[in-house]
């Protein structure tokens, strides 16, 4: 992000209602973006709170990765370079593949709730499902980067498996219905 964006953040300049994107086009704040950006932001706000809770020093990482690919989403959305979410996408999918080869098989619902990391990461996921959904719905009013949609289907994906591996390497029993 450009240090003209961040010092205008710091400069309190969005006071009359608008907001200026990365690429300096002002918009009202209640542009159907920031909607978007508010719900990552919100996101990858949680995933610092869960990544508190998490030992394991690998697995943290995992989050810090998830959550800087979240703020250059966010960069992308309002308006800075594109990034290579083809390659973000395969890192993802390689944290996701792992997780799924070690937990059990899925033969029922599992209630979120069995821990509170996992449940930091069931909130975390809900936030990401939400996140989705208004990135489609912006994607019907102006023309985004498909991938980031995509990105946000796999994260959430990923932090369902995730919240499955903290509670089983943890050993808690999860909650099926």
């Amino acid at each position: 992000m450009s240090s003209k964006i961040l010092t205008t953040m710091a400069k309190f300049i969005g006071d009359n209602g608008t907001s200026a994107l990365c690429n300096g086009k002002k918009m009202a704040k209640d542009n159907f973006v920031f909607e978007v950006l508010g719900d990552l932001d919100e996101l990858t706000s949680f995933l610092g709170f869960a990544k508190n809770y998490i030992k394991d020093r690998k697995f943290k990482n995992w989050i810090g990765a998830a959550q800087k690919d979240i703020f250059w989403l966010c960069a992308e959305l309002a308006g800075a370079k594109k990034e290579d979410w083809k390659k973000l996408i395969e890192n993802l999918d390689a944290r996701l593949e792992f997780c799924q080869k070690n937990t059990a098989e899925l033969r029922h619902f599992i209630l979120p709730g069995a821990s509170l990391v996992s449940s930091c990461l069931d909130y975390s996921r809900s936030l990401c499902r939400r996140a989705e959904r208004r990135a489609v719905a912006l994607s019907r009013r102006q023309k985004i980067n498909a991938d980031i949609i995509i990105y946000l289907n796999h994260l959430s994906k990923f932090l369902f498996f995730f919240a499955r591996i903290i509670n089983k390497k943890s050993g808690i029993k999860e909650s099926e219905i």
